[in-house]
């Protein structure tokens, strides 16, 4: 029983620790509930990611224990380098129980200075890809035994799984907003005749794309320098007011070179005027990255990017700055054009040109059409190598668009983006296409309805972003927190195993009484056949009993997608009152239904609400086990709450919530029982929000407390 129970409560806390990492989508937040989780899972221990980037192992975030100590570790190792290289390279995970005494060991001064003795370095894969190495370090080698490395490995691969898809989320929503700033960019270029509107829109992209702190455009002045004619996130006029000279610090080297500067620590700055250097590091300035706005043979301006934290920026953000800088040239260049009415027709003819060589370049579909027939009169090259389509397809069919639409989505979107298009409204819509080899993508369009032309017709531009690796990611997601609400389910009914023997050993009890009776009857001459015809209808009606109680088990342990049906809320509590009356009468609590009578049916999933009104009912029992037994009442109530919905409230005699935690009582992983996981309440909040509902609680004036949900009611032309 020990070893059960030690391995129920390891199985608990990973599936608790698993919850907490696939919560989110936000990739920092998943890595840092991955080093949180893995130290709760060794004492006295410190935890690191170690992110794979290129070739190198980079030290992304860190928890645990840690000394006072000056001395600080390595960030970023070689594959096959130092213990977490090592178990990189081979693929396999590494436990060292005296990382001081190992020779692959790297960092023995830090290990020493900060105490610690043993290291596990697990190697993160999905799907055959490595995605980082998770290294925990403790002070005791026996603090790093067999348990654990299981439990680490455990944990590993369900990890591996949420950072890569917290990964390919964040990828899909870079890729979405560099298709639509490089969108709005091309835009201004091809509409947009005043400069700085056009250069403060690419400095805001730039800022938001690179996700820096500070970014500065600046312009060629007439004295060679480059002041800074468009600033965001600077904290001094000092900085505003600086001018980059060619030749000194990172934006000077640039200018000069002509090629991009990049600089990842504050130490590996060239060197700069004090003045400049003071003005950086006021900012707190630690990394940067640089791009001469090169127009002609000419370096005309400087658009660079800076971060407060070191090694901010990656290849994706030199080519993103790379791009924008190329389009400020175009801007720059647009803008001498305009000089003469010539100059504004050559000006139109090369912003056209530039916004389809720019669409040409995004990792998403661009296309434009007439706003009322759909017939689509452009379409970038990226198109075909999303969709299969070339763009003489695209061109040829009138209904191309409306064709090639899931047919489970087609009459839907259609119909919304007429709608929207006739409205005059810009809209945003997720749909799956069907590409030319028969696959299904799925497409985030994002659709502007543009001013009308010469002949007053509008038009429409779209930017579709391919989504198909995100959705798949949600749908993981989406599966493991089904599998985790069934498994709080099962956990409910365990707690009313004692009531399920009550509820089939009456019939059982019966069943055999009346079986030996009716031996009895059998053995004397002449048989009472009469007599023996009822005790078998006793016996039918018992065997059907028991059957009644184990079919309402068996649909409540039923594990599979959410259904929704119209439901009638007061037999879904008939229901479970009735599968929990023997818990009810093991605990001497009376029970007091107030069911009112003609109730509109709620569109549900009858186990999904089975479950969240047996979970508030278990609760309820357990408020009131320390009462004396007389003062052991549970009331159940519906009825409309006023606002279009029907209510269910489930209201105590205990102690109630106190005033502090009434607030925090639907947060996960928090509990007020001594054994309780936190996760009950949650997931009937979930439930009760996938209804479209809502769920909330109050202590009452007297004493206890009281829960309740309210779903809306379903309308009369519903299904």
């Amino acid at each position: 029983m020990t070893d059960n129970g030690n391995l129920d409560s390891r199985l608990d806390l990973l599936v608790r620790l698993v919850e907490s990492i696939t919560a989110s989508p936000d990739l920092d937040q998943v890595l840092r509930r991955v080093v949180q989780s893995a130290t709760s899972l060794v004492n006295d221990s410190l935890a690191t990611f170690w992110m794979l980037e290129d070739s190198r192992l980079v030290a992304w975030v860190r928890a645990g224990v840690r000394d006072h100590t000056p001395m600080t570790g390595r960030t970023e190792f070689a594959l096959g380098e130092g213990l977490v290289g090592h178990a990189a390279l081979e693929g396999q995970t590494l436990l060292v129980r005296d990382v001081l005494a190992d020779q692959r060991t790297v960092d023995r001064a830090y290990f020493a200075a900060a105490g610690m003795a043993a290291c596990a370095a697990i190697p993160l894969a999905s799907h055959g890809r490595l995605v980082g190495v998770l290294a925990v370090v403790a002070r005791r080698a026996e603090d790093l035994g067999a348990t654990e490395l299981q439990m680490l490995t455990a944990f590993g691969a369900h990890a591996a799984i949420a950072i890569e898809s917290a990964q390919l989320y964040a990828d899909a929503e870079r890729r979405r907003r560099e298709a639509q700033t490089l969108a709005d960019v091309a835009r201004d270029l091809a509409e947009c005749h005043d400069l700085d509107t056009v250069l403060a829109r690419i400095a805001r992209g730039a800022n938001a794309l690179c996700a820096a702190d500070v970014t500065s455009l600046a312009l060629r002045d007439a004295d060679g320098s480059f002041p800074a004619r468009h600033v965001i996130g600077a904290r001094s006029d000092a900085y505003r007011r600086f001018r980059v000279v060619p030749g000194l610090g990172i934006g000077g080297h640039a200018v000069v070179s002509g090629r991009l500067g990049r600089a990842a620590e504050r130490v590996a700055w060239p060197p700069m005027p004090p003045e400049y250097a003071e003005a950086i590091d006021a900012e707190g300035i630690r990394s940067a990255l640089a791009v001469p706005i090169v127009l002609g043979q000419d370096v005309e301006g400087l658009l660079y990017v800076c971060s407060r934290t070191p090694r901010s920026f990656s290849d994706n953000d030199e080519a993103v700055l790379m791009r924008l800088a190329d389009h400020a040239a175009t801007a720059i260049h647009n803008h001498r054009l305009f000089g003469g009415e010539q100059a504004a027709r050559i000006q139109a003819q090369m912003s056209a040109q530039d916004f389809r060589d720019l669409v040409d370049t995004l990792d998403a579909i661009v296309v434009e059409a007439d706003a009322e027939t759909f017939q689509i009169t452009f379409v970038n090259r990226r198109a075909e190598t999303i969709l299969g389509y070339s763009p003489q397809e695209w061109y040829a069919d009138p209904n191309f668009w409306a064709n090639h639409v899931h047919p489970d989505d087609r009459d839907w979107a259609v119909a919304l983006c007429k709608e929207a298009t006739a409205d005059g409204h810009d809209h945003v819509i997720q749909y799956r296409m069907l590409t030319a080899d028969g696959r299904v993508r799925w497409v985030h369009d994002m659709v502007r309805v543009l001013a009308g032309r010469a002949d007053g017709r509008r038009q429409l531009r779209s930017v579709m972003v391919d989504i198909t690796e995100r959705k798949q990611a949600e749908l993981e997601v989406q599966q493991q927190r089904q599998l985790l609400t069934h498994l709080t389910r099962v956990a409910t009914l365990g707690e009313l195993s004692g009531a399920l023997a009550h509820e089939l050993s009456q019939p059982l009890t019966s069943i055999l009484s009346n079986a030996q009776a009716a031996q009895r009857f059998l053995a004397r001459e002449p048989v009472d056949l009469v007599e023996v015809r009822d005790i078998l209808k006793d016996i039918v009606d018992d065997d059907r009993r028991a059957g009644a109680v184990i079919r309402r088990w068996r649909t409540l342990l039923r594990k599979g997608e959410t259904q929704l049906h119209p439901l009638d809320l007061n037999e879904v509590a008939t229901d479970v009152l009735r599968l929990a009356h023997g818990e009810l009468i093991a605990h001497r609590v009376t029970v007091t239904a107030q069911l009112t009578p003609g109730l509109p049916a709620v569109r549900g999933d009858r186990v999904g609400l089975q479950q969240v009104l047996l979970n508030l009912i278990v609760n309820a029992c357990d408020a009131m086990k320390l009462n004396e037994p007389a003062r052991r009442h549970l009331t159940v109530i519906t009825g409309p709450d006023g606002e279009g919905a029907v209510q269910v409230s489930v209201a105590d005699r205990g102690d109630g919530i106190p005033a502090d935690k009434i607030e925090r009582v639907f947060e996960p992983f928090f509990t007020t029982k001594e054994d309780g996981l936190g996760l009950g309440l949650t997931i009937c909040r979930s439930i009760v929000a996938a209804h479209g509902g809502r769920m909330w609680v109050t202590n009452n004036s007297d004493r206890g407390a009281t829960f309740c949900f309210a779903l809306s009611a379903q309308s009369g032309n519903e299904p």
